[in-house]
């Protein structure tokens, strides 16, 4: 799910949710390997996340226009 500035994945087993914040000047965000922004993203692409724990906020966003999603 993706709501203003939060993306919310589930892990690649099922079993997990984590909801992390896009910061605008410091999230990388690329679908099929190109360059892209929060509003090329929709629910149910498979993504691949790296953030940092504390603060939850998205480092990079890795997405494939297929679908299925996965948190790490």
């Amino acid at each position: 799910a993706i709501i203003d500035r939060a993306v919310t994945v589930t892990s690649g087993n099922g079993t997990a949710n984590v909801t992390v914040t896009v910061d605008d000047k410091g999230t990388i965000i690329e679908v099929d390997g190109k360059p892209a922004g929060l509003a090329d993203l929709a629910a149910g692409q498979q993504v691949e996340v790296q953030y940092t724990p504390g603060t939850l906020i998205a480092r990079s966003i890795e997405a494939d226009s297929g679908g299925g999603a996965d948190e790490r």
